[in-house]
């Protein structure tokens, strides 16, 4: 917390968090009472002493809203305004009261009674002004004005803010109802400002303007939740949310500054002007970031201006949720009507988007005489006229928002005598009343009654404090106080309304002011004693219930004398110096004068000196330097003094005598309090009175030198390095510390002197990253100046996560399965060359593994594309810094050409060449393939496929193939070679044809000419063929006729007949065959 100068404080709230309740609580209103003159209105703030047990807002319920029950009286009226009731009083005296309903959030109400008292002797009160301040937030657009409503927080206790006349100082201006406008400048401006009321009373206040450098950042104003799905991350600009007074950047101090209690882990902060946030796992409700932001360039910026901030987060579900129903409680009279209940202010549901579409639907549990039934979100409840008081019933609801299973809710109905509030009775007062005498009281006439149409009934009435009795008449209590008493006497009495219940009966109070003669003061006692007068003082009596108007001194010894007071210190002037007096005291009131006190001790006026001024103190190392003025004396002149120090000092010695006017008094202890006074003497038999006490001063030297200062590593916002700066406060040396300076030296050169508040152990400092160390010295300043700076603290290097790699590539080696990554280093941002190291992350997969100083990554997946990132990750004195991740790089590895496969397979009189340009493929795609057959030249073809070359047996073929990829390597194949099948031995035989009857020896049908078949001969080529014949029989074998010369086809093959013939065909006693070239062939039955 922080007052309008500026100074500092903290402290601690403990909060204690309680399950919610199953049921909703009704909140609770307690009575309230006004006064005010006749024909006047007044706002009343009735809410101020009403609560509710869940801690949820109530409001009025307005009178068209039937939230207030005013009793009809001629020039009376209310109605609701705001947070007030307003009254407006009859021209006339009268006590009376009206009821007022307030509502929770949810819809529970509860009502209490106002109490009214009209009474022309109304004290008039003066309005109440109450200071304002200018907060950022009051910022109109990006100026710096700021509109305030300054009546906002005044009131008038006796009328109403809007009757108030408002008159500005120098600096503001009003624009419309309260509100006032001033401007921000440099400088703080305090600006009072009058209220004055329709009686001329007046109430003034200030409005205080900051300057703008004590405006710190706050967050712009009507700033709303963030709505973010949970598991989803959101960014956060700095630049959105928060409003810097005058202009700047809001810059976060410190990564272990900001936090959020359901966030995931994940860092919050992206960089030095942005959060960024994420739900944990599974969770939706809400959540909030909080940071500590500063407009300067960092938290070590003595000109940065620091706020702590909040930003609301509304984690939204990631599917839709079930509603949920808080319980609530109602309250029925038999044979009334139904009651209503507003069902959709019991319900909530994470998810906004069904907000106004839950079903209700009323399911059981309404008792005998019980009716219940849901109209859209209000259920309505009655009981029938024969159901008992304090009946109750459990009704279970169904509520669904259409999407997720429906839940269960309850509320409870009790039946009660009735559900209209309960009679107040309302307290009556009796200012004056005299001992013994009876006073009648219509205590009825104020009290509060829910039933108009039958008047309350008074029931009892008895005396519950001070002496006297009390008895019921009518409707009025008879109060008759003790002939003896005097005080307050206080009567109980209670009511009862048209129901008749006892439960509804109600307690009120009589309090009668019994009055008598003042007692007597106390014993005078002589105060002091001047130069023709003397001062006395005396205990106040007991005032016997009136006041006292005043007291009367005589004197009893000394001659006459006589003298009015008004309080109980009375200054007796003109009395004679050198006599003594003695004196008694006598005190009145309305009831007239008292007894006399007893008489004073003696006094005798003197002229003694007058009482000195007190002295004047400075301070100095163990001592302090004393100086005071010589008092007025109507007497002698002053010829010394006594000098009485406290406490007491390390001498002991606490009183000196001095001449002069002035004293160096040593021999003190630092940081003791001291105070001083003085006491002058003259020729009198007495000295002066005392001074009063000197001001307090403290002796006090420089502070003394701290201890080395340490240093640790915090996490740096942007791209500077941070350290934590931690020292001991060194020994205050008599004066607390008002400044620290706080050096920072890099390597040998001091670059900064930083001023943190002079109660800080602790300094977040941001340097820039170096590689040469830093080191911190301190010192410490009070009223007596700077102490000595500290020895410096340890060295500790400004480290900070090296920056990115940019232009990151990943190309191919052209080996097996790598990748050559290159990239430009970012900055080492205070690691030496030799501390960075470079890791390589494939695919987004988190893990990094270190990059060979070649830069060139192994076992990849030929042909498979990759998603390569780089960072740096500096490791100083242990500590690891790993940096953000360069920029994605795509690579795809490839490895030489594998071998094409070239295939030969012979077929009975060709060769099949076949070819596959495909498995050469080793990470690029085959691009062109090529085969050369039989040595020849290479020929383009498909991928892949096959050719028959060849036209006979025996013969051989090759193919050689050759394979060229997408980035230009070319492989061959060995040579494949094959050969067409040999071929097959050549065959011929005979068979008959046609008769060769009549030829020589024929002479019979069975003779027939020989006809040869030959296969498988070589082609086109003449051969001599003879026909031959064998006979089994006898194993007879001939040839004859010819020879022939036949001539084969492309194919070896010749058939025909021949010019040789044979008998007996059919009998199969021979075999034909033919002789070709001199081979005979196949022999076969002759037919």
């Amino acid at each position: 917390m922080r007052d309008h100068l500026g100074k500092e404080s903290t402290a601690t709230i403990r909060v204690g968090i309680a399950p919610p309740e199953d049921v909703n609580q009704e909140p609770y209103a307690v009575k309230d009472a006004v006064v005010v003159r006749p024909g006047r209105e007044i706002a009343v703030p009735v809410m101020a002493n009403d609560s509710d047990p869940e801690g949820d807002k109530i409001t009025l319920v307005d009178e068209e809203n039937d939230g207030l029950e005013i009793p009809e009286i001629d020039g009376l009226s209310a109605r609701v305004s705001g947070d007030r009731v307003l009254v407006d009083a009859p021209d006339r005296a009268l006590e009376t009261s009206l009821q007022y309903t307030i509502r929770d959030a949810r819809g529970a109400t509860a009502s209490a009674v106002l109490q009214i008292t009209v009474d022309e002797d109304v004290p008039l009160l003066a309005p109440v002004a109450r200071d304002d301040r200018v907060r950022p937030e009051d910022l109109t657009g990006t100026g710096l004005t700021a509109d305030i409503d300054i009546l906002k927080n005044d009131e008038d206790p006796d009328g109403t803010t809007e009757g108030l006349a408002l008159d500005l100082g120098t600096g503001a201006r009003e624009l419309d109802d309260g509100v006032v406008r001033v401007t921000v400048t440099d400088e703080m401006q305090l600006i009072r400002y009058t209220l004055t009321d329709r009686d001329g009373l007046e109430a003034s206040a200030f409005i205080f303007v900051p300057a703008v450098s004590g405006l710190r950042p706050t967050l712009k104003d009507g700033t709303k939740p963030v709505q973010v799905v949970s598991g989803e991350t959101k960014s956060l600009p700095l630049s959105e949310y928060v409003t810097i007074a005058g202009g700047g950047t809001a810059r976060i101090t410190e990564h272990a500054k900001v936090s959020a209690i359901h966030a995931n882990g994940a860092d919050l902060v992206q960089d030095e002007t942005t959060l960024v946030y994420t739900s944990a796992a599974g969770f939706f409700g809400q959540d909030a970031v909080t940071f500590e932001v500063t407009d300067g360039t960092g938290p070590d910026d003595p000109e940065g201006r620091k706020a702590t901030l909040t930003i609301p987060i509304d984690v939204l579900p990631p599917e839709n949720q079930q509603p949920s129903f808080t319980g609530a409680q109602m309250e029925v009279a038999p044979g009334e009507e139904a009651i209503g209940l507003d069902l959709a202010a019991l319900t909530d549901d994470p998810d906004p988007d069904d907000a106004g579409s839950h079903t209700f639907t009323y399911v059981s549990g309404a008792g005998s005489g019980i009716k219940a039934e849901v109209d859209g979100s209000t259920l309505r409840v009655s009981a029938s006229s024969d159901v008992e008081k304090g009946t109750v019933s459990s009704l279970t609801l169904k509520i669904t928002d259409g999407v997720t299973e429906p839940v269960e809710g309850t509320v409870q109905v009790m039946v009660t005598a009735s559900t209209r509030p309960l009679p107040a009775a309302n307290t009556d007062t009796v200012s004056e009343a005299d001992q013994g005498k009876s006073i009648t009281v219509p205590v009825l006439a104020n009290d509060f009654n829910p039933f108009p149409e039958t008047p309350l009934t008074l029931v009892s009435a008895v005396t519950e404090s001070g002496s006297g009795g009390a008895t019921v008449k009518g409707d009025s209590v008879v109060v008759t106080p003790s002939a003896n008493f005097v005080g307050t006497l206080v009567v109980r009495y209670r009511i009862q309304d048209a129901t008749k219940d006892a439960e509804r009966e109600a307690n009120g109070q009589v309090v009668v002011t019994v009055q008598g003669v003042p007692d007597a003061p106390g014993t005078p006692t002589i105060t002091s004693v001047q130069d023709r007068t003397v001062v006395i003082s005396y205990g106040a009596p007991s005032n016997n219930g009136a006041e006292i108007t005043r007291y009367t001194v005589k004197s009893v010894k000394g001659g006459s004398y006589s003298k009015e007071c008004t309080s109980t210190t009375c200054t007796l002037d003109g009395l004679t110096n050198n006599v003594e007096y003695t004196f008694q005291v006598t005190a009145t009131n309305r009831v007239g004068e008292g007894k006399p006190s007893a008489a004073s001790e003696v006094a005798r006026p003197d002229a003694r000196p007058d009482t000195p001024l007190p002295p004047t103190l400075a301070f100095g190392d163990r001592s302090l330097s004393v100086s005071w003025k010589t008092p007025s004396t109507p007497g002698s002149p002053v010829e010394s003094y006594t000098l009485e120090i406290s406490p007491v000092p390390p001498s002991g010695i606490t009183q000196k005598q001095v001449t002069g006017n002035s004293l160096v008094w040593e021999g003190l202890e630092n940081g003791s309090n001291y105070q001083v006074r003085v006491q002058a003497h003259n020729k009198a038999p007495e000295p002066s009175a005392w001074s009063t006490w000197s001001a307090k001063e403290v002796p006090a030297g420089p502070p003394l030198k701290p201890a080395a200062p340490t240093t640790a590593e915090i996490q740096g916002v942007g791209t500077q390095a941070q350290m934590q700066v931690s020292w001991v406060p060194p020994g205050i040396n008599g004066d607390k510390l008002d400044a620290l300076e706080l050096q920072v030296w890099e390597g040998g050169t001091l670059v900064r002197t930083i001023t943190p508040a002079a109660d800080a152990k602790t300094q977040a400092v941001t340097v820039p990253t170096s590689e040469t160390p830093y080191t911190y010295r301190i010192r410490a300043h009070n009223k007596a100046g700077w102490g000595d700076y500290s020895d410096a603290s340890a060295p500790r290097r400004g480290v900070n996560r090296p920056g990115k790699p940019t232009g990151v590539t990943a190309k191919p080696t052209g080996a097996d399965g790598q990748l050559q990554v290159a990239y430009t280093p970012g900055a080492r941002n205070g690691a030496a060359a030799s501390e960075i190291a470079y890791q390589y992350s494939l695919n987004g997969g988190g893990s990094w593994v270190n990059l060979p100083g070649n830069g060139v990554i192994g076992g990849l997946a030929n042909g498979t594309d990759y998603n390569v990132t780089v960072r740096a990750l500096a490791t100083v004195a242990g500590t690891a810094y790993p940096g953000d991740s360069s920029d994605v790089a795509r690579g795809n590895p490839y490895g030489p050409l594998k071998q094409p496969r070239a295939t030969a397979a012979g077929n009975s009189t060709s060769v099949t060449l076949g070819w596959d340009g495909n498995v050469s493929a080793n990470g690029r795609a085959i691009t062109k393939v090529e085969i050369s057959i039989d040595g020849g030249g290479y020929q383009t073809v498909a991928n892949s496929g096959a050719q028959t070359v060849g036209n006979g047996h025996s013969q051989t073929h090759s193919i050689r193939v050759r394979a060229t990829d997408a980035v230009g390597q070319t492989v061959e194949s060995a040579t494949a070679s094959a050969a067409s099948d040999p071929p097959p031995p050549p065959t011929a035989y005979i068979t008959s044809d046609g008769d060769a009857n009549g030829q020589d020896n024929c002479g019979d049908g069975t003779c027939a000419w020989y006809y040869v078949h030959m296969d498988n001969f070589a082609a086109n080529t003449s051969y001599s063929v003879q026909c031959a014949d064998y006979r089994p029989a006898d194993g007879y074998w001939g040839s004859w006729g010819g020879p022939y010369s036949v001539t084969t086809d492309g194919n070896g093959h010749y058939e025909g007949r021949l010019g040789c013939y044979h008998g007996s065909r059919g009998y199969g006693t021979y075999q034909a065959s033919a002789v070709i070239n001199g081979t005979e062939y196949e022999r076969r039955a002759w037919n």
